[in-house]
């Protein structure tokens, strides 16, 4: 099935005229901060009806689960990454159910109570938590993935291991064992790992952990279960895509939910 990498300026130019009515991006708008490589695919052949029924159905939508820290979750005053995915593939024809234990954003602290944004067209279920670690993630994945049984999972994990000092050995063994996880409760589930996004305040740490991340895939990848590489570190701006040095802004979660977008039609289309 072909896919072509167009300049889509559907999904992405509603999303930015919203974004700049509210405000969000500072002077420019969103989509100038959009490397073309960001920008999304969208679904052009003559099966096009085709590819979009398989992307979920009314009567059996694409479970995804955003596994993740706060970079997943977010927290009040912005809508995360999860908000802007939800739009382009809803509005790319696919019928999605997003899955996880947790909903809406954080208070900002570990184990803080939800708050629900206040929208009805946005699908919020998440497995986002702020502040965990992947052995923290890994502690409780087993009973998350088997309640909720995802098709495909998105995972950013690391970054707060590097901030508590955490191994980039002993990270990635417990990544893979959140992956082993996610296979018990679904053999078939697919896998895209992000390389994360920077922050000031490790940055050599978190590219050198970054470095690792196409191994661990390869290593774990397989014809029935596939892991695939997104990257959400390069042309990701630490002072123009982060409100604290850390957490995505608007633009930020723009960027993120292209490439998260390029890499489910790539690995659902594949």
């Amino acid at each position: 099935m072909e896919l072509l990498r167009l300049l889509a300026l559907t999904g992405i130019v509603a999303i930015a005229a919203i974004l700049s009515a509210c405000g969000g991006g500072g002077g420019n708008s969103v989509t100038d901060t959009l490397s073309s490589s960001d920008r999304t695919i969208i679904l052009s052949d003559e099966n096009s009806e085709l590819h979009k029924s398989e992307c979920g159905t009314v009567e059996k939508p694409l479970r995804i689960m955003p596994l993740g820290d706060s970079i997943t979750e977010s927290t009040v005053g912005h809508s995360s990454y999860r908000k802007h995915l939800y739009d382009l593939l809803t509005e790319n024809g696919c019928v999605v159910d997003f899955v996880g234990s947790r909903h809406g954003v954080s208070d900002g602290v570990v184990h803080s109570r939800e708050r629900l944004l206040q929208t009805t067209d946005f699908d919020q279920d998440h497995e986002g938590h702020w502040g965990f670690r992947a052995d923290q993630i890994l502690l409780y994945i087993s009973e998350w993935a088997h309640k909720n049984v995802p098709d495909l999972a998105l995972v950013h994990l690391g970054t707060n291991d590097i901030f508590q000092s955490q191994s980039v050995d002993s990270t990635l063994a417990e990544m893979e064992e959140v992956i082993n996880e996610l296979r018990l409760a679904n053999p078939k589930v697919r896998i895209l790992l992000a390389q994360i996004i920077p922050s000031s305040r490790a940055r050599n740490e978190i590219e050198s952990f970054n470095k690792r991340i196409p191994e661990l895939a390869n290593s774990l990848s397989t014809a029935e279960s596939p892991v695939r590489v997104v990257d959400q570190f390069h042309e990701f701006f630490v002072s123009s895509d982060t409100f604290d040095n850390i957490h995505p802004n608007d633009s930020g979660e723009l960027k993120m939910a292209s490439r998260w977008f390029n890499a489910i039609m790539e690995i659902w289309f594949a």
